[in-house]
């Protein structure tokens, strides 16, 4: 079985289930001792940048108390989001983890996030909301990507944040160019596999 250590660091013979079974027995382990500080960091600031734009003409009050509840949200939760993104890095099958990473956990913090600004008062928050969750799915498809190429991890085997920083332009670009890749590479395969056919 995999160790703790092993798993948080993403360990390449780690399923999706196992991974989710860790974490799930061990919590204080990846969402405590892993607090991704790095992820809490830039999430509280570019999702407070998206509120703040989004209640600028709501007064200077409520665009305060928006933009302060959800940066003290995003803090609590980015870090802890990032966290499991961490241990579920190397999970396989990789389309699995990335659904189960990019899907299932916004879907609930939009849900958290939403009740929160409508519990302090906050008019017409599905829109800001909305659109901080639909940047999170890719955030977060693009956090998976770089942690499994060891960027912006903590923990063992984790680098200073300005080693992160200095590679995340190249890993920008090798993300952005990744799914045309991807997709160039399943109609080649496709397409040797029907050249075979029509051989054999």
């Amino acid at each position: 079985m995999t160790s703790n250590a092993d798993a948080g660091n993403g360990s390449p013979r780690t399923t999706v289930g196992r991974a989710l079974l860790q974490v799930l027995s061990n919590p204080f382990y990846y969402f405590i001792r892993h607090w991704n500080w790095k992820s809490a960091l830039f999430g509280a600031i570019n999702r407070g940048t998206i509120f703040f734009v989004a209640t600028m003409r709501r007064g200077r009050v409520e665009m305060s108390v928006a933009v302060l509840v959800e940066i003290l949200f995003t803090c609590a939760t980015a870090g802890i989001y990032a966290a499991f993104t961490q241990a579920m890095r190397f999970a396989e099958p990789e389309w699995l983890g990335a659904c189960v990473v990019a899907l299932v956990i916004p879907g609930a913090l939009y849900g958290a996030d939403y009740f929160a600004h409508v519990w302090t008062g906050m008019h017409n928050v599905r829109p800001a909301v909305g659109v901080a969750t639909g940047l999170s799915v890719v955030s977060t498809l693009f956090n998976l990507f770089i942690m499994r190429r060891g960027a912006m991890v903590v923990g063992e085997g984790s680098q200073p944040l300005w080693r992160d920083l200095i590679r995340i332009p190249g890993l920008i670009v090798q993300f952005v160019i990744a799914g045309p890749v991807w997709l160039w590479q399943l109609l080649f395969r496709r397409r040797q596999k029907g050249d075979m056919q029509i051989v054999a």
